[in-house]
């Protein structure tokens, strides 16, 4: 989702019309480093996954 967003701000909606928006250019680097510090997850999906994300005329 994060990793995916091409819009400037990412919205999550809550219960209760509730709403948090992040910076997408901000979320993207944080979200990597959130996985791996807090929760010793190194990548944000698995290989499979990336391979079918990978945008087109990437490596």
């Amino acid at each position: 989702m994060v990793e995916n967003c091409e819009d400037e701000f990412l919205q999550f909606g809550l219960e209760h019309g509730k709403r948090i928006v992040l910076r997408a250019q901000k979320a993207k680097p944080a979200n990597k480093e959130i996985l791996k510090k807090q929760y010793s997850v190194h990548s944000t999906m698995s290989g499979d996954l990336l391979k079918e994300f990978k945008q087109p005329g990437t490596p």
